[in-house]
C-alpha cells in the first residue's frame, strides 16, 4: 500500500492492527469522524495527536513526517541558545529567518512554535 501522504500512513497503521475505522478512533478517544476526516478528506491531524497515535502504536514521528519529530524537539530552544550563542540581536533574527520583530519576539517567549 503507498504511503506519501498523512492519510495513506493512519490507514496503513489501522491496517497492521486489523482496526476499522470506529475501533481505532475508539482506542485512541478520538470520535470516528475525526479519523474519517483524516483517512478521507486529508484533514491534517494537530500534531499533538499524531504524537498520541505514534506513543500508542510505539511508532517515531518520523514514520508520519519529519516535521512531528522537529516540532517536538524545542527548535525554539535551539534557536534561543544559537542566538544568544552568536550574540545575535531581534533584528538579526528578523533578517536570517524573514519574518517581523513581533515574530521574532513570539517565537523567543514561547507564544509561537515553528511550523513548515
Amino acid at each position: 500500500m503507498p504511503e506519501s501522504t498523512i492519510a495513506e500512513k493512519l490507514i496503513k497503521l489501522r491496517y497492521m492492527h486489523n482496526l476499522e475505522r470506529e475501533e481505532f478512533a475508539e482506542q485512541l478517544n478520538f470520535h470516528w469522524d475525526t479519523v474519517e476526516g483524516w483517512e478521507l478528506h486529508n484533514i491534517m491531524p494537530k500534531p499533538q495527536n499524531i504524537k498520541k497515535l505514534c506513543e500508542f502504536y510505539n511508532v517515531s514521528l518520523e514514520f508520519f513526517h519529519i516535521y512531528y519529530k522537529i516540532y517536538f524537539d524545542n527548535p525554539e530552544e535551539k534557536i534561543k541558545a544559537w542566538k544568544e550563542k552568536n550574540n545575535y540581536t531581534y533584528e538579526d533574527l528578523m533578517d536570517m529567518l524573514g519574518v517581523s520583530h513581533s515574530a521574532v519576539a513570539r517565537l523567543m517567549n514561547g507564544k509561537i512554535k515553528i511550523g513548515l
